[in-house]
């Protein structure tokens, strides 16, 4: 048949048994290389999708945590800054009641000088009565007599 001698050759090829042989263990091996390449490909991609899924998991969970500490500072803020209001509010509180205090004491103090000024009127209006109590009865006295 045309010259081709073995099965499968095309025709006007000729080959010796040893090469062919040949060729077919090296057909084999890199059939076997090309197996191994894309086993260790397959298995390249699937590491790879494992390392991005971590990845995006740590991302992730870097991302919570984040907003957990942000969310916390915001919180020690706020309440800082109502700590500090409250404490600006008790400070105008007290400086109130002290001005109010003082306003009273001023107004005891003025009351306290009415009081002993009524008082000294008082003693001297006893006084001129206890004086003229004493004119009278000499002179109640003095007609009896």
């Amino acid at each position: 048949m045309g010259g081709g001698s073995q099965l499968g050759q095309p025709p006007g090829v000729v080959m010796m048994p040893d090469l062919q042989h040949r060729m077919s263990k090296k057909i084999a091996q890199l059939t076997k290389v090309i197996y191994h390449l894309n086993n260790k490909n397959e298995d390249h991609d699937h590491d790879l999708a494992d390392v991005s899924e971590q990845y995006e998991t740590e991302i992730e969970q870097i991302l919570k945590d984040t907003a957990e500490k942000l969310n916390a500072f915001k919180r020690a803020t706020e309440r800082r800054a109502d700590e500090a209001s409250t404490r600006n509010l008790v400070d105008i509180a007290r400086a109130e009641h002290d001005a109010q205090k003082a306003a009273a004491m001023r107004e005891f103090e003025a009351f306290k000088v009415r009081v002993q000024d009524r008082e000294a009127a008082a003693s001297a209006a006893a006084s001129r009565a206890d004086a003229q109590l004493a004119a009278l009865t000499v002179e109640v006295e003095s007609a009896k007599a």
